[in-house]
């Protein structure tokens, strides 16, 4: 029917939607977490710079 066919439309379209969104929260959690390794390395290349100088 016409009913179940918008139905299923919809749930394909909110099923899509949830996976972008868990996608997007996994990338998010990925780049903060280079984000960090970033920053701590940076403070070592720091340590060590100023140590050699």
């Amino acid at each position: 029917t016409k009913v179940e066919n918008a139905f299923s439309d919809y749930r394909h379209k909110y099923e899509v939607q949830v996976g972008l969104i868990t996608e997007l929260g996994q990338k998010t959690a990925g780049i903060t977490s280079l984000t960090e390794e970033k920053k701590k390395l940076q403070e070592e290349l720091g340590a060590l710079t100023s140590s050699m100088g």
